[in-house]
Order: structure tokens, then sequence, then C-alpha cells
């Protein structure tokens, strides 16, 4: 190199630009990657673009005359010539320094003849082409035209190498990122993992809003392809780095609580990592704070410790131990839970998001340690206290009747006898008649203006709330979070309000409707329970108290 670039030195430009291209050309005619003609490019590339700071002006000049013919070349017949021109323009233009000067009409040919070779019928002529544009992309134009082309490639295309191409040449830009993340769903393993390559690469997690974070975790993690997982814990790992390994920073930005699927399949590849795990398990220690991702990590890390004990060693069945929670704490933050997504549903207008950390307690009980009499039976009060008050969701009954059966240490008859006396004390219960004698409550000394005026601020107050919810999410998702803290604040308030309102009066006809569908679904969980055979004496008893009942009720919802 030094010897041509000696000689170039006495040559006159243009004789010696001329020669070079001659040399360049017997090249072209070669289509397959052999070793000799590879070596020739990389020469011929490292020659025109390092040059020394004395030779920048000439060297420039020596691209723009040996790049234009080759350009004139680009539309040739022989699919070995339009590969050699792209490949060798592409290289050029890639490799040349920032503050290369080289003419207008080289970057409009290259761009004119580039676009149009992006067309061919040849793939590998095709990414060629595409990598020679990469310098000449302008990601923040909305009508450029090699952004659009880049993107048509990457979404389009019906070569997998060019797709790969397509992905690691796009800048990033909101239209790239919402294709690169459309090819992590691409039907070919090798293009999946090299779009989770290139968003770990390029791609900040912030760029994202929480539903791509979740949807991409969410379907790379769950991968058929082993590769393809790899390459998303790589992405989980990478993010992980880029937080300062603040996982709790990692779980708030994947949103657990609406998007739990996606949450749960991130902290079970952490904790395949003994590097990784013991972040979960620093996060997990937290879970008597019942917020969302302490939860998370807890029953997740539960998990998986029980399933290594089955059959593991007695280190691993220590680890378990270790791990779960003692029962009176843990009874503490039931109740604790149970208030809070009582607090929290009014505010967010009924949404299972607000019942997350009652949820995850639940799922974790069939886990817990009941050699604690003490503690088993706080349980197993605390869980029939739930079963039948009616303000308890229907969705949260399964969870429940699954938690009281672990609680009664596999005795299923003592688990039928909870269930059906739950059932008889929902259908008749003693309490309502003793608050009936000791006299009206507050809400029955106010007027009927007084309650008609309640209940209208509570419905306007309630719709309000629904409505400051649906915008919290959109803010979040937005990433404005200043906006999102501002009507968390004003829905603070409104939940004050509401609970500063005389207590609602509940007519009679609704407070027997509510008893007899929550008899109905007490029924159906005892009924359902696997492994639980009840005689036909208790199915009579069931039909006449509760089915027969039902069937006759003027509710549809209930004859339903």
């Amino acid at each position: 190199a030094e010897r041509l670039r000696a000689l170039q030195r006495k040559a006159d430009a243009g004789a010696f630009a001329e020669a070079l291209f001659a040399c360049i050309a017997c090249v072209l005619p070669v289509f397959k990657r052999e070793p000799a003609a590879e070596r020739v490019v990389e020469f011929v590339v490292r020659f025109l673009t390092e040059a020394g700071e004395d030779d920048a002006g000439e060297q420039d000049e020596l691209i723009g005359r040996i790049c234009l013919p080759l350009l004139g070349l680009s539309d040739a017949r022989d699919k070995a010539v339009r590969f050699r021109v792209s490949q060798l323009v592409g290289r050029i233009m890639n490799a040349m320094p920032e503050e290369a000067e080289v003419s207008d009409d080289l970057f409009v040919a290259v761009e004119e003849r580039m676009l149009r070779r992006c067309r061919d019928k040849v793939p590998v002529v095709r990414a060629c082409a595409l990598r020679a544009l990469f310098r000449l992309q302008d990601p923040s134009g909305p009508s450029d035209a090699i952004s659009s082309e880049l993107l048509r490639m990457m979404e389009h295309d019906s070569s997998p190498e060019v797709r790969m191409a397509a992905i690691s040449t796009v800048a990033p830009s909101k239209p790239a990122i919402r294709g690169l993340l459309s090819r992590t769903r691409d039907v070919t393993e090798a293009v999946r993992k090299h779009a989770l390559g290139v968003l770990r690469e390029k791609v900040e997690m912030r760029w994202l809003t929480i539903s791509q974070r979740a949807k991409l975790l969410g379907d790379a993690l769950a991968d058929r392809s082993p590769s393809v997982r790899t390459a998303a814990v790589e992405l989980v790992r990478a993010w992980l780095r880029k937080g300062d390994r603040q996982l709790p920073v990692l779980l708030k930005a994947l949103d657990v609580a609406s998007y739990e699927t996606a949450a749960e399949r991130v902290v079970a590849a952490l904790l395949q990592d003994k590097e990784t795990a013991g972040l979960v398990g620093s996060v997990a220690a937290d879970w008597a704070s019942l917020a969302p991702e302490a939860v998370l990590c807890l029953r997740c890390e539960v998990e998986a410790l029980a399933a290594a004990a089955d059959g593991g060693t007695a280190a691993d069945e220590e680890a378990r131990d270790a791990a779960l929670p003692e029962l009176p704490p843990f009874c503490k933050a039931l109740q604790a839970a149970v208030g809070t997504a009582s607090a929290a549903s009014e505010e967010a207008g009924g949404s299972g998001v607000a019942n997350y950390s009652l949820v995850q307690l639940l799922r974790l009980c069939p886990r817990l340690d009941f050699a604690d009499e003490y503690g088993r039976a706080e349980l197993e009060a605390a869980l029939c206290a739930l079963l039948k008050t009616l303000s308890i969701g229907d969705e949260l009954l399964p969870l429940l009747a699954a938690a009281l059966r672990a609680a009664c240490g596999g005795e299923d008859g003592r688990f039928q006898r909870l269930m059906q006396e739950l059932i008889s004390e929902v259908d008749d219960p003693l309490e309502e008649e003793e608050a009936a004698e000791a006299g009206p409550s507050s809400a029955d000394a106010l007027g009927a203006d007084e309650r008609l005026q309640a209940e209208q601020q509570r419905m306007l107050a309630q719709a309000r709330l629904v409505e400051l919810h649906a915008e919290v999410k959109s803010r979040v998702e937005e990433e404005d979070f200043d906006a999102a803290a501002a009507l968390q604040k004003e829905a603070a308030a409104l939940t004050a309000q509401l609970a500063a309102l005389p207590a609602a009066r509940r007519a009679p006809e609704d407070e027997d409707a509510l008893r007899t569908a929550r008899c109905l679904r007490l029924s159906e969980l005892l009924m359902r329970t696997p492994g639980l055979a009840l005689g036909s004496h208790e199915m009579d008893l069931h039909a006449d108290a509760t089915f027969l009942p039902a069937l006759a009720a003027p509710r549809p919802k209930l004859r339903a």
C-alpha cells in the first residue's frame, strides 16, 4: 500500500485513477466469495479510505474518480458485476472518515443507483446496496426515501439475509424501532435473534413505551428457539447494567401489575443465573412493603426454589425454607393487602391491578410451611373471613379457596366442612341481626335529601376516578410522568372525599342478590375442587338451599 501511494504521488491523478480502476475491474466478474477476490476488495477499500492528513484532499478526489465509474456499471446484466459494484461502493462509503469531502454528484449517484439495486433480483446485491445507503439516510425526515426503503426491505424482503442487513443498517427512529420490534417476531430464527442484538446495542430502554417493553420481552423470553431466548436474556442483562443493576427500576419500567406475564418471565430468567438471582432475592426480601415488584419476586423465587427442592439436595430444601415467609407476618401482610386493594379498587374503577399484591400473596399460600399451628389457624380464619366478605371480587374467590384448602393441611374433610359453614353464614348471617338490634347506623340517621346528595357526589367522584385512572395509564405509557403524578394527586383527593362521605345504603333486594350469588359461587368452587367427592346427601342439600332458589329468583343474572 505504501509503494502504491508513493506511485500515486508521482503520477498524474487522472492516469493513476484510470490504471487503478482497470485493476479493480479484474475482480468485478467474480461472483463467488473467493479469498483472493475478498482480499482485493479489502485492499482497495483500505487504500482509498486510509490516507494521511497530507493526502486527504487527493484521496477524496480519487474516491470520486473510482466510485463514479463503478456506479456506471451498477446496471450491468452480469449479477457478479452488480454484486461487486454494490459491495465496493458500500464498503468505501461506510469506511470514509467523517471529515471526508466528496462531491455532491457522488452522493446523488450513490443514492440513485443503490436505491435501484435495492430492487435487484439477487439477494446479496440487495444486501450490499442497502449497506451503501447507511450514511445517506435521514431518519429525522418523515419523507426520506432511503429510510423508507430500508424499512420496506426490513419488513417485506423475502430474503432473511437482506432483512438482517436492513436491521443492522437502519438508524434508530420511531418508525425504525417499530420495525425492529416487529422483526423480533420474524418467521426466521436468525432474524429474530439479530433483531434482539441490534435492540440491545442501539436502542435504549427509555425509548420504548411500557407496552412495547413488555411485549418485546414477554414474546422473546418465551420463544421456541433456545438461541432467541438466550438473546432475550442478554437484552435483559444489558438493560439491567444500564440501570446500575437496580432490578426494581427495571421491573417498574415493565409495570408488573399491568404486564404480569412479561415481568414474571424476566424474573424467572434472572433466577436462572447465580449472578442475578441475588438481585431477585434482595428485592423479594422487602415483600412486607407490598410493593408489586417485591411480592412478584418473592413468589417467583419461592416457586423456583420449590421446584429445585423437589428431588434435589438438602441444600436446596434449606434455601427454599429460608425464602418462605413466616405465617404471622404473612397474615398481617395479607390483611394489609386487603385494605390496600379495597382503597385502590375505588380509585382504579374496579381494575384488577388494584388487587395485584393480594393476588400474589394468595398464589403463594400453597407453598407456605404450615408447621406453625398458631399461624396456620390465624391464616385459616383470615381466609374464611375474606371468602364471606361480599365486597371481595369474584375473581379472587378461586385463589382464596385454593389458599384455604392449603391452610387445612391436606385435610379435605375439614376444607369441605369450612366451605359448607361459609355458605350457610353467607346465606343467613348472624352478624346482621346483631347489628340491627344495636340500632340504626349513621347512614340510616341521615335524611332522604342528605342521602340522595351524598349518593350523587359518590357517583360523580367514582366516574371521575375511572377517567383519571385511564388518563394516568395513558400518560405512563407515553412516559409523561409529571402529568401522571398530577393526575394521581387529583385521584388521591377524590378518594379522600369518597372516604369522608357516609357509607352507601344497600337495598335489601340487592343485598339478597349478592348473598345468593356468593353462595352459588362458593358451592361451585366446592364441587369443582379436584379430588373432593361430595356424597348424594351433600349434593341434595346444595340443590335445595342454593341452586333451586337461585333458579326461581327474579333476577336473570342469578338464574343464568
